[in-house]
């Protein structure tokens, strides 16, 4: 089924991306539930699964993907420092597809006729930034790391005479937004916040004006250790600017070697298991720490993401605690 019907709302929401960026038909090839583009030097696919009915509401999961870094036999050399680079991850998560030997950022969103309005918001945010993100990135971590940008064209098509604006899209419109007050700050909805995941942690606080934290259990380690969860609106993205930066640390004493393969087995499984997490944001390494780092920049505002990503994280740190021994021991095997 083609996203040009627009017969379910995961086809609608592909169909806004293709709209809402002015995609050309050259640049495009239609598979599926979605489609690739080029709007630069990387292929970028949005596409959507077929729904699944849960809690008496049709779910769509939406996807988007782009390839980085070509590994050319050396991806294990670059687990570390591409991992340890994640601690600044806004929307997408670094993945590894061992059948083409590549790094790609990928991100995907719930999406129900509940959440559309902010979802829309919030996945086309992504889409741009994973854009601009590869665009720019892609060179400089190639070179440090002795691979190769994982460029390629259209087979048809071939390469683009000009880029598509959005590969700017971090200085046309986030960083500008950016450089405004966190928008986040002073909102009236951090009680929400907190009510939406006061049930499920052990302990939550919050000053109903900048910042939440909240303890999850912890299964794995010494007695009394948690899971820690901090939403703040202070704390800016270094290109960014201002925004609502979200974490998880995960209380985990292991090798960096280990602990970075691990972050990114973590990664594929967000990318490939339904967990009902809105995968946006990516497991990292943040100095000793295994953590997951997402940051909604200010442009992506819209009321009710603040309770919602709130409730999102602590439905994460509750899904680690329940996977763990699968995880690590998927990731020795990976």
């Amino acid at each position: 089924m083609s996203w040009k019907t627009k017969d379910d709302l995961g086809l609608s929401l592909v169909a806004h991306v293709h709209d809402s960026l002015k995609i050309e038909d050259k640049y495009r090839l239609d598979q599926g539930r979605g489609f690739t583009w080029w709007a630069g030097d990387f292929s970028q696919t949005i596409w959507s699964d077929l729904g699944i009915f849960h809690n008496m509401a049709n779910f769509f999961r939406i996807h988007s993907e782009i390839e980085l870094l070509s590994c050319d036999g050396h991806a294990a050399e670059c687990e570390i420092p591409l991992i340890e680079a994640m601690a600044d991850a806004t929307f997408s998560a670094l993945i590894y597809d061992k059948a083409k030997d590549k790094y790609k950022l990928h991100c995907s969103v719930y999406a129900s006729y509940d959440n559309e309005e902010w979802i829309k918001r919030v996945f086309l945010g992504a889409v741009g930034l994973q854009l601009s993100e590869a665009q720019h990135t892609a060179k400089m971590l190639a070179e440090r790391l002795h691979v190769s940008p994982a460029n390629s064209v259209h087979p048809l098509a071939g390469m683009r005479e000009h880029a598509h604006p959005m590969v700017e899209a971090d200085e046309r419109f986030f960083k500008p937004w950016g450089s405004q007050p966190s928008k986040w700050q002073g909102s009236n909805e951090w009680e929400e916040a907190r009510q939406a995941v006061r049930r499920i942690c052990v302990g939550c606080k919050t000053d109903d004006a900048s910042y939440l934290e909240a303890d999850f259990e912890w299964h794995h380690g010494e007695q009394g250790v948690m899971v820690k969860l901090m939403l703040n609106a202070t704390e800016p993205h270094p290109t960014l600017g201002n925004g609502l930066a979200c974490r998880l640390v995960i209380p985990v004493n292991m090798l960096a070697g280990t602990r970075a393969h691990l972050a990114l087995h973590i990664n594929e499984m967000e990318r490939k298991d339904w967990n009902w997490c809105h995968d946006v944001g990516s497991w990292c390494v943040r100095g000793v720490d295994l953590a997951f780092d997402c940051f909604i920049p200010n442009i992506s505002y819209a009321p009710g993401i603040l309770a919602e990503m709130a409730h999102d994280m602590g439905t994460r740190a509750r899904w680690l605690n329940e996977k763990w021994q699968e995880m690590i021991i998927g990731s020795v095997a990976h």
